[in-house]
C-alpha cells in the first residue's frame, strides 16, 4: 500500500470496494500514506468501517487528531441520517491513544462531564468521578 500511496499521491474509493476492515499493522507507512488514507475516507459511500493502526510506530500526534475527528463525523452523520440509504458508516480505529478520544460529540453536550473524566491522566490536579465518591464515603465515617 505505500507504494501505492507514493505513486499516485491520492487512493480511489475503488480500492475499498467491499472492504470493512484494514489491518495496518507491520506495514511500512508513513504519516503522508495514513494522511492520504484518511483523506479518502473522508468520502461519502466509504464502505471501510475499521482500521488497525496498532503496530503503525512515529504517526504524529496530527494524525491522531485527524482520525478522531474523522471518527466523530462519520459516527456523527450516521446516527442523524434519516435515509433508508446509509452514506457515512461509523468507523472505528484500532490504535489510537484513548485520552485523544472526544467523548462530548453530543449535540447538547451533556457528556461533557464524562470526557472529563475519561481523559483524566494521573498528573491532573482534576478528581475522577469514582474517586470523588470515595472520599466523600471516608469523611463520612
Amino acid at each position: 500500500m505505500y507504494n501505492f500511496v507514493d505513486n499516485t499521491n491520492c487512493i480511489s474509493i475503488n480500492s475499498f470496494k467491499g472492504l470493512k476492515f484494514l489491518n495496518l499493522s507491520g506495514c511500512p507507512i508513513n504519516n503522508d500514506g495514513i494522511y492520504l488514507l484518511i483523506n479518502s475516507l473522508k468520502t461519502s459511500y466509504s464502505p471501510l468501517e475499521y482500521i488497525d493502526i496498532t503496530c503503525c510506530h512515529d504517526l504524529s500526534d496530527h494524525i491522531y487528531q485527524t482520525l478522531t475527528t474523522l471518527m466523530s463525523n462519520r459516527t456523527y452523520k450516521f446516527l442523524k441520517n434519516e435515509n433508508l440509504l446509509f452514506k457515512d458508516l461509523p468507523l472505528t480505529v484500532h490504535g489510537v491513544p484513548p485520552a485523544l478520544i472526544c467523548l462530548n460529540d453530543s449535540d447538547d453536550n451533556t457528556d461533557k462531564e464524562k470526557s472529563a473524566w475519561w481523559n483524566y491522566k494521573k498528573d491532573d490536579q482534576r478528581i475522577p468521578r469514582d474517586q470523588k465518591g470515595a472520599e466523600k464515603k471516608n469523611e463520612a465515617k
